[in-house]
């Protein structure tokens, strides 16, 4: 039964079917999750809302809240983590801008265990079958920009920066769209996307906000949402 609907809503939306047999008891329900895509504007950067915002609630994950001796790790709002993400395509360049509002910055490991402390995690999925790449960058507190791929192409293939900001950190990557098995087709149709940003206020990481799961709790890039730039 073929049907179209117009579905809102965050990553995880869904239409839900609720059905009865005529002349027959049969009745029930089937709830069928949306894979949403997001089209990213071929605008600048600047100038231009956000593509994500991590600032509510539903984008948290926190480690902490289920330990009484751990409330103040808690988070409290947007101004204790939140983060705006933008994408761009530069030519054969993919372009990510993440804007980090953070209140205390702490990043004190080395690239491969990043993840342990402030710093964002974004991975890519292309179309057909092709490997996952997830890549990762983080101002340490000593002022190194720290990049890894924990898959993907390698961190010399790509360039990162990192800034203070009043509030937090600016990170800007650049990747080349062929090192992430991205072609014309897969940039204009879609492929999985998907960030976090960590938090760590010094004694431990007290959890993340994200866009959709698959990269923080677990790894399941199938729960990436869609993007894809709009001709």
């Amino acid at each position: 039964l073929p049907l179209r609907a117009l579905v809102g809503g965050g990553a995880d939306a869904a239409i839900t079917l609720t059905y009865q047999a005529e002349g027959a008891p049969w009745r029930g329900g089937l709830r069928v999750p949306v894979r949403r895509v997001r089209s990213i504007p071929t605008a600048p950067m600047d100038g231009r809302g956000a593509d994500f915002t991590l600032a509510g609630e539903d984008d948290v994950v926190s480690f902490c809240r289920a330990d009484p001796n751990l409330a103040a790790q808690v988070w409290s709002g947007p101004a204790d983590l939140s983060a705006q993400v933008w994408l761009a395509l530069d030519g054969e360049v993919l372009r990510l801008r993440v804007v980090v509002r953070d209140d205390i910055h702490h990043q004190a490991q080395e690239p491969a265990m990043q993840w342990r402390s402030d710093g964002v995690q974004f991975a890519i999925r292309p179309p057909g079958g092709k490997a996952v790449s997830e890549l990762g960058i983080a101002l340490h507190d000593d002022g190194r920009v720290l990049r890894h791929a924990w898959s993907g192409p390698p961190a010399s293939a790509w360039e990162g920066s990192a800034v203070r900001t009043a509030d937090g950190v600016r990170y800007d990557v650049a990747v080349p769209t062929a090192a992430l098995g991205l072609d014309a087709t897969a940039l204009r149709g879609g492929f999985g996307f998907n960030l976090i940003v960590n938090d760590n206020d010094g004694p431990l990481r007290e959890g993340f906000v994200r866009i959709a799961p698959g990269i923080g709790e677990s790894k399941d890039p199938a729960a990436f949402p869609s993007v894809r730039f709009r001709p």
